[in-house]
């Protein structure tokens, strides 16, 4: 019994190093080091970088960090009509339902932090929308349909 409970540990254990090994696999040292600082540290260094590496770690931390810091969806937002061109780059060469939607969340946060006034874009709304209608999972989707709802609201503009 106890050689089996051992075992069972070491599966255990193996498995998540695999796991941690898959995720790491393609991040660079200075993201694991990123990764490595404190959530209210990370909130905060994550505007020194351009914004495609914002982006790039903010996709990051949320596969990465268990529970995933969705706060830090304001911090890339602060940066307004700076990170739009990243965000939207990425939301066109993406192929990832869940990335795109967390992308999309970082617009519904400008648009609640007034920091960009991302209803009145309305180049960046019909991207926003053909990117909803391409994802293929059904809750990933649902979520960003909402999200888009949200921003078109007139009741949730921030003035």
């Amino acid at each position: 019994m106890k050689t089996q409970r051992n075992l069972g540990i070491w599966v255990l254990v193996g498995c998540v190093l695999l796991c941690a090994s898959c995720i790491s696999d393609g991040m660079s040292e200075a993201t694991e080091k990123f990764l490595m600082r404190p959530t209210n540290d990370q909130r905060k260094a994550i505007l020194q970088y351009s914004p495609r590496r914002q982006v790039d770690l903010y996709l990051w931390a949320l596969l990465a960090e268990h529970p995933p810091d969705l706060g830090l969806a304001d911090s890339v937002a602060s940066n307004g009509a700076k990170i739009v061109p990243a965000l939207k780059q990425r939301l066109i060469e993406g192929d990832d339902d869940m990335d795109a939607m967390h992308l999309i969340d970082v617009f519904v946060r400008m648009h609640e932090l007034g920091s960009y006034p991302i209803a009145s874009d309305r180049k960046t709304m019909r991207l926003l929308e053909k990117q909803v209608g391409l994802m293929n999972d059904a809750v990933w989707k649902r979520l960003s349909a909402q999200m888009l709802d949200d921003i078109r609201d007139p009741t949730r503009r921030v003035d």
